[in-house]
């Protein structure tokens, strides 16, 4: 006979199962109508058709079409001046991109002269003959060697100028990054020839250079130019003229504020209505070089790279860099991209890690799950660290260990969930509603306002990276253990408090089960450190505190039920962050809890190897819309499923998923699996560095006879007292931005 308490937890199953099921629907719904909706309509570039380069200091972000539609200089999260991206061209970008020969007006000989005249009678974007030109018609006429073309502008399809890389005039664009590096080269064909072009951000030389140089390779092709600056996130434009360098070149200006961008190069464009443009022509053996340079304001026009020698510095350096990894297993071209765009989010030379290159790219397209990932979250960033640890980084960790002592300073007990690239504290959220958002997708906001929530998760990831840290043999430093000491008497004192959790819930506080887990983790880190590593601290204390939350998270965080873990106390569902669980050695994996927190997860939240966070329908984050799987929670099933040894499985899943990187290797934070699109903040740190666990565990539990856990020592399988411990009750918190 079933008993009562079963058929209660078959229901409760039965339901989850099919709130899933009819989510899964909607959303595939929803997709079909958006494909619809979207297909003979002009639409923004596919965020899976970005690449990026970057030079360690920022990011520019382009398009396989050609145009660079992001970048903030000279910092990552400085404010960026091109955006069209989360806009239009008018917010700033830079194409340059090959055409059909047959595309248009002779735009090379428009332009106006410096006294603002319109020689051409060049039209503006409404179609208006237009006498006079606006404050950056330059209007500078070049010679150059290669030839002009009729390429015409500012006639695409989104935000990427006429280039496609496969439309139906016959030019196609495919793409790849040189070596293990960040140099991205683009082969452009088009009917009447091949020519490439190569991108790049020069690393380690003390400028903020972007390079794009065109090579032609076979027969003549043309090439569409389009320069738009504007500052201040696509909003201000900047004062632009003609002026010549120290080495007596020619090159574009634009100023605005603290901020000057010089172009230098063997054909600049010509001022045209609010922009510049040109197009020209190059057959085989041909070069043109470009170089754009950000500079202070005050300071003296910059002089120009000597672009080869910088590409090549630049291929070495990241290439070098790369080959120091000791990772031999399977997914070996995956794992090194993900550990090179690790590096790049690494800011050069303070150590902070961002969480992502951009800003507002929606979560859902159309909604409000929009958020500015460009700082330095405390969690993501230790989770990187344990990623590079693992395949034998260690000055990276050094690094890290030194950025956190600044940022923490004298005021640990103020801890942040996250800070700015340099340490700085102050991240003021506000949204820019002169930017049309990602397809739509607004608000755009800049800033993040969950600096300000508790999330008693944190501590416990730091605490595991330093852990890691000192066991792959960086000495305990004693400036950092005495940080560390501080950090757990100030946990000690609040892991009874409800939190925002992991992923910035800006519903209720609740007392979030992972939370509770890394709370206890960290203890048993700093339980370790006295006990293994020699370092000083009141370790019965420690061992008593660690022993009553992991009783109180058995007592209130799992389901008998259900026979799972749980979401938050109380509740009836789970989080896909219970699969850390396997991962911090909270029970051996042997333990069934954990085996059925693994299979819920999977029933609840999965459809194969794609991962929800949650139930978003239960409104446990108090946002409306919903959202697509997400990528580092897909990750963290194959890594469980590996330690718990369902080998087959998980290899199964992390073939699907390795799949949906893009042409160059890299993820968003989320996949919608119906749409075949990447959603959200591009690339995402989370999910690259969940992709090189998932692949160490993975390639570690093929080797092993028995089940891995988190190959714990013994004093992690104790049994321990169940009793409960009071706890304080949950109370609505401050809103911010949602996270991971």
């Amino acid at each position: 006979m079933t008993a009562p308490s079963d058929i209660r937890a078959a229901d409760a199953a039965t339901d989850a199962k099919d709130e899933a099921t009819e989510q899964q629907a909607t959303a595939e719904q929803q997709a079909d109508a958006e494909r619809q909706e979207t297909a003979d309509q002009p639409g923004p570039t596919p965020i899976e058709d970005y690449a990026v380069v970057g030079d360690a200091r920022s990011v520019a972000v382009v398009s396989r079409r050609g145009s660079v539609d992001w970048l903030c200089l000279p910092w990552l999260d400085s404010h960026a001046l091109f955006a069209a991206l989360l806009g239009t061209p008018e917010n700033g970008r830079w194409l340059l991109a090959a055409v059909a020969t047959d595309r248009g007006a002779n735009d090379a000989e428009g332009g106006t002269d410096d006294d603002g005249v319109d020689k051409s009678g060049a039209t503006t974007d409404d179609g208006a003959n237009s006498s006079t030109s606006s404050r950056d018609d330059d209007g500078a006429n070049n010679g150059t060697s290669s030839r002009d073309a009729g390429a015409k502008t500012g006639t695409s399809r989104g935000n990427d100028g006429g280039a496609n890389s496969g439309n139906d005039d016959g030019v196609t664009a495919s793409r790849r990054y040189v070596g293990d590096s960040f140099v991205l080269e683009t082969t452009w064909t088009t009917p009447t020839g091949t020519a490439r072009v190569i991108d790049a951000m020069p690393v380690a030389d003390g400028r903020s250079d972007l390079i794009r140089r065109v090579e032609g390779l076979t027969g003549t092709v043309t090439f569409e130019h389009e320069w738009v600056v504007r500052f201040g996130y696509g909003k201000t434009r900047p004062w632009v003229h003609r002026d010549t360098d120290p080495d007596g070149a020619e090159v574009i200006r634009a100023v605005a504020g603290p901020d000057a961008i010089t172009l230098a190069g063997d054909r600049l464009p010509k001022g045209v209505e609010g922009r510049h443009q040109d197009g020209f022509e190059v057959t085989g053996g041909e070069t043109v070089e470009l170089v754009m340079t950000w500079s202070k304001s005050w300071e003296g026009i910059p002089t120009r790279p000597d672009v080869e020698k910088a590409l090549r510095h630049t291929e070495t350096v990241w290439g070098d860099w790369a080959r120091a990894n000791s990772y031999d297993g399977d997914y070996c071209e995956q794992v090194v991209r993900s550990l090179l765009v690790l590096r790049l989010l690494t800011q050069e030379p303070t150590g902070g890690i961002a969480a992502a290159a951009t800003t507002s790219l929606p979560e859902e397209i159309g909604g409000e799950r929009n958020w500015d990932y460009r700082f330095s979250w405390l969690r993501d960033a230790a989770l990187t660290l344990e990623a590079m640890l693992e395949v034998g980084f260690r000055e990276e960790a050094e690094e890290w260990r030194a950025w956190l002592l600044r940022a923490v300073a004298g005021d640990p007990e103020n801890l942040q969930i996250m800070y700015r690239l340099d340490g700085s504290r102050e991240l003021p959220e506000r949204e820019l509603a002169h930017l049309t958002g990602y397809a739509g997708s607004t608000p755009v906001r800049v800033g993040n306002g969950a600096v300000d929530q508790h999330q008693n998760d944190v501590l416990g990831e730091v605490m595991l990276a330093l852990d890691l840290a000192r066991r792959s043999g960086l000495a305990a430093d004693g400036d950092s253990w005495a940080l560390q000491r501080v950090l757990v008497e100030n946990m000690i004192d609040k892991w009874r408090l409800p939190d925002h959790g992991i992923w910035e819930i800006r519903g209720p506080l609740r007392h979030f089960t992972h939370s509770k887990v890394m709370c206890w983790a960290a203890l048993d880190c700093a339980v370790r450190a006295v006990e293994e590593e020699g370092c000083d601290g009141p370790v019965e204390r420690w061992r008593e505190v660690r022993e009553e939350v992991k009783a109180d998270v058995l007592e209130h965080g799992y389901d008998e039920e259900l026979g799972s873990f749980v979401q938050y106390y109380g509740s009836k569902t789970t989080d896909a962050s219970l699969l850390q669980l396997v991962q911090v050695g909270f029970l051996p994996p042997e333990d069934q809890r954990l085996h059925g927190t693994v299979r819920r997860v999977r029933e609840e939240l999965a459809d194969g190897p794609w991962v929800h966070r949650y139930l978003t329908a239960s409104g446990v984050d108090g946002l409306a819309g919903d959202e697509h799987p997400f990528l580092a929670c897909c990750f963290w099933l194959v890594d469980a499923l590996a330690r718990i040894g369902d080998v087959t499985t998980a290899k199964q899943h992390m073939d699907q998923l390795v799949a949906v990187m893009n042409d160059v290797g890299l993820l968003s934070e989320e996949y919608d699996p119906h749409g075949e699109r990447f959603t959200g903040n591009f690339p995402q740190a989370f999910s690259h560095l969940t992709l090189v666990r998932a692949a160490h565990a993975l390639h570690a539990a093929e080797k092993s006879a028995e089940p891995l856990g988190a190959q714990a020592r013994p004093d992690d399988m104790e049994a321990v007292d169940d009793a409960p411990v009071a706890r304080e009750d949950a109370d609505p918190g401050p809103e911010g931005g949602d996270h991971d």
